[in-house]
């Protein structure tokens, strides 16, 4: 408690702490308790100041303390209750910030820390960090929950099988195409990812389900599953066909309603 009771005081001698508020009309300041500047313009005051001790008497700190001169930070910060030491930089615009992590990371292993030290990044790479943990979460979810509708849609746990299984082949080209492109693994390309994901998923059941309707009007399953016919089911099913084709196909019926509307609102 003497320890405790030393600090206090000599903190309330230097530093100063408020004790009291005064009002003045609307305005309400802090009233501090500090010693005059007179009384502490040297180390050496610190030896007048008085504590009490256990039997209730007054003793110098001259009697109890030494001062020494020493080095120390002016501030101590801490991260899950551990003392730290922030550095702060700037992203040039061309770095991404998976980069600068990764060669933060380099750095720091030639500098041969002791034990006790450890690396950690807050801001931003803490957030990138966390952004692909719950990546990798929501891709799982999202396989478990595709394979769960599947399953209720075809009423079989092996069709959702042999459709998924064309999704993890997206993986690899979608990355080499953002490294093709000179692009980086963000939140956006990730949310192309998922939508892929979407493409392909829904290719598949359409491809299950066009084959499984023509194993039910008795076509053999090889003959089935490479039917020329099946294609083109799909294409007309997706409506998908080539962008000069949907131009042309759509074209009349935008100039008709182009025109109707012209004459509509022109006036007579």
């Amino acid at each position: 408690m003497l320890e405790i009771t030393v600090a206090a005081t000599v903190q309330t001698y230097i530093a100063g702490q408020p004790v009291s508020k005064f009002k003045e009309n609307d305005q309400q300041y802090d009233i501090w308790l500090r010693a005059e500047a007179g009384k502490r313009r040297s180390p050496r005051d610190v030896y007048d100041l008085t504590v009490r001790s256990r039997s209730g008497q007054l003793v110098r700190l001259g009697n109890l303390v030494q001062l020494r001169e020493d080095l120390g930070p002016a501030q101590i910060d801490r991260v899950a209750r551990q003392r730290s030491i922030g550095i702060v930089g700037d992203l040039l615009p061309t770095l991404p910030l998976a980069t600068a992590v990764e060669h933060v990371k380099r750095e720091a292993a030639t500098l041969d820390m002791p034990a006790l030290y450890n690396l950690e990044f807050t801001g931003r790479a803490k957030s990138l960090a966390e952004s692909n943990a719950n990546f990798g979460l929501a891709f799982l979810l999202s396989i478990i929950f595709m394979y769960m509708v599947l399953a209720a849609q075809f009423e079989s746990f092996l069709h959702p099988v042999s459709i998924m299984l064309a999704l993890p082949l997206t993986v690899p080209f979608a990355l080499m195409s953002l490294i093709a492109l000179g692009e980086a693994l963000n939140v956006y390309s990730v949310l192309g990812l998922f939508m892929l994901f979407g493409v392909v998923k829904k290719n598949g059941i359409l491809q299950v389900d066009y084959t499984n309707t023509l194993r039910r009007r008795g076509v053999p399953r090889t003959t089935a599953y490479s039917s020329p016919s099946r294609s083109t089911a799909i294409k007309a099913a997706c409506g998908i066909s080539t962008a000069p084709t949907i131009f042309m196909r759509r074209l009349p019926r935008f100039c008709f309603s182009s025109s109707f509307f012209l004459r509509e609102i022109s006036p007579p």
